[in-house]
């Protein structure tokens, strides 16, 4: 007598499975204890259990999905249109200050004038401007609370004059290198970034929620000023090291244990003094020659008092360095150690003073954690190893070191393009057409000397940041440059003769610019990177042509940041192609 097979009530996870494969093909082969079959077998499993208890509908659910523009609908909408106006006046007309309780006032404000409009509203309807409302509005319309990321210290017209004079001054220099001695100068930043014995205090730390939050650090460390001179070069091979103030003024300053090739010294603020710069600059590999300048690099600094001293000029020319120096205002997109180096560096810095101040606690709780003053050099130390900056790149998006022939016109930043794009490109046109200077000394009375920030006390250590006694320059438009006498400038840098010199002629072949960037269009032989360029050539083209209301503000700034990152993207994809 044959035995009945026994059939279980429900499906077997192998029999799920093979209806799985069965029914989707692009789970055929996928493993029987994958995710995939796990979720899938779950979900068959589900439908089957419904449909034995009649609960299956075919082609319909019971549950009920909010259709598009559905769902509770917003009180009072007249008032979100109004507050949405006000704000679109208040920043982009008047460029004012408006934080969130500037903004409920005014929300109440329009509220009840809305109120007297519609006399019957319940009193339980009334809104209440809580933080979910105003989070709410922020979404519809776009908006967030942020911190202010974007200050002007003098007005655009100065601005775009100090960014000329700047690339002038720079390119004359190279101009009169490269036809001269075939080489391009080497040239180097430097400038001071401030630190404090407790930088990381600022920091915000992980906590627990609706808890006072308590960090066991020495605060009053956190105002001590300690000043790195960061230096970053074009050449890559300058071997250039950082070197640290520190503050104190003792006739016995503690001896401290440094790294290898890094230097420090006491001032009296923690800052550089005319002293302390003078014997950075006798750090500086010497190029003098005094047969040829052939070897001679420039070096940029800003505009502080100290480095407008003729003691550091004339150190440096003794060392084989011409100084350049910016004009005040300017240094936050225009020096490469601002713009592409101090950040990165901080916030490593940062990271790993964290970590050691952990460290030590760990080890003796009892102690309040500080790093000494040896631990601040070794942590930058370790801090610039980390860190990875391309100064070739960092150098031509500020068109500092750029081909003058226009070729590299295409890594300039929008921004500075966009200040001074088209005045520069005439000035180089003008530069290169003709022969430069027969001599060095003619070259060097030529610059221009920078404007920058008038100081109550022009004096060793009023520096700009320290915020003391600075007045605004203010500049004529037909006020004229203060004329310098080139001999009596060369003579006092140096009493050498100078050298003559052969020139020949060089051409120009600049890329297109649109709008008020260049086209990167036939930069790269890449089809496909030059099939992108002709794509934001479009938007760019877009952009400009077009203008929009004011409620589409959000929407054009949000095409507008991608159109940015998208070419800053293929900028890279060109450089890394040339490479």
């Amino acid at each position: 007598m044959l035995k009945k097979r026994h059939v279980p009530d429900q499906p077997t996870h192998g029999y799920l499975t093979k209806a799985v494969r069965s029914c989707y093909s692009n789970l055929s082969n996928a493993k029987s204890d994958s995710q995939e079959i796990n979720k899938a077998c779950k979900l068959a499993k589900r439908c089957y259990e419904k449909l034995e208890r009649g609960d299956f509908e075919d082609g319909t659910s019971s549950k009920k999905f909010r259709s598009s523009g559905g769902g509770r609908k917003s009180r009072a909408p007249e008032v979100r249109d109004a507050l949405f106006q006000w704000f679109i006046d208040v920043r982009t007309s008047l460029k004012a200050r408006l934080p969130k309780s500037l903004f409920v006032l005014k929300a109440k404000e329009y509220y009840k004038d809305w109120l007297q409009q519609h006399p019957g509203t319940p009193e339980e309807e009334k809104l209440q401007f809580s933080n979910q409302w105003i989070k709410g509005w922020e979404q519809e319309y776009g908006i967030s609370l942020r911190k202010p990321n974007k200050r002007y210290y003098i007005s655009k017209e100065n601005c775009i004059v100090r960014v000329q004079v700047y690339l002038k001054n720079i390119w004359s220099l190279r101009y009169y290198f490269i036809k001269t001695f075939g080489v391009d100068p080497p040239i180097i930043n430097g400038d001071q970034m401030p630190l404090h014995r407790n930088e990381s205090s600022e920091q915000a730390t992980l906590s627990f929620k609706n808890k006072e939050v308590f960090v066991k650090e020495n605060h009053h460390l956190s105002r001590e000023r300690v000043t790195v001179f960061t230096q970053i070069a074009t050449d890559g091979v300058a071997n250039l090291h950082s070197e640290f103030v520190f503050k104190g003024t003792g006739k016995r300053p503690p001896k401290l244990t440094t790294p290898p090739n890094i230097h420090y010294q006491w001032s009296p603020k923690g800052s550089y003094r005319l002293k302390q710069l003078l014997q950075t600059i006798k750090h500086l590999r010497n190029r003098f020659n005094i047969f040829s300048y052939a070897n001679f690099a420039i070096y940029v600094l800003d505009d502080y008092a100290v480095h407008l001293m003729p003691e550091v000029r004339k150190a440096l020319w003794s060392r084989g360095y011409i100084l350049v120096i910016i004009g005040g205002g300017i240094t936050g997109f225009m020096q490469v150690n601002d713009t592409h180096l101090h950040k990165q560096l901080k916030s490593e810095y940062r990271k790993k003073e964290s970590a050691l101040m952990l460290e030590k606690l760990s080890k003796d709780p009892n102690k309040v954690p500080s790093p000494n003053r040896s631990e601040m050099m070794s942590l930058l130390v370790d801090s610039e190893k980390a860190i990875t900056i391309d100064a070739n790149a960092a150098f031509k998006s500020n068109w500092v070191t750029n081909s003058l022939d226009g070729t590299e016109d295409i890594f300039v930043s929008d921004k500075i393009f966009g200040l001074v794009g088209d005045s520069m490109r005439e000035f180089r046109n003008k530069l290169t057409a003709k022969p430069p200077p027969k001599t060095l000394k003619e070259v060097i009375g030529a610059l221009i000397p920078p404007k920058g920030i008038k100081r109550g006390k022009n004096t060793e250590g009023a520096e700009l940041f320290d915020g003391e006694e600075i007045a605004e320059e203010e500049e004529e438009e037909a006020e004229e440059e203060e004329e310098i006498d080139a001999d009596q400038l060369f003579e006092a840098l140096t009493g050498e003769i100078s050298i003559e010199l052969v020139t020949e002629k060089d051409t120009q072949a600049c890329n297109a610019v649109v709008g008020n960037s260049v086209s990167l269009v036939g930069i790269a032989k890449s089809e496909n990177i030059n099939k992108d360029a002709e794509f934001l050539d479009e938007i760019k083209k877009v952009l400009d042509k077009y203008e929009t209301s004011e409620q589409f503000i959000t929407a054009r700034n949000q095409i507008e940041n991608t159109y940015k990152a998208a070419r800053a993207s293929l900028k890279k994809r060109i450089r890394e192609e040339k490479q």
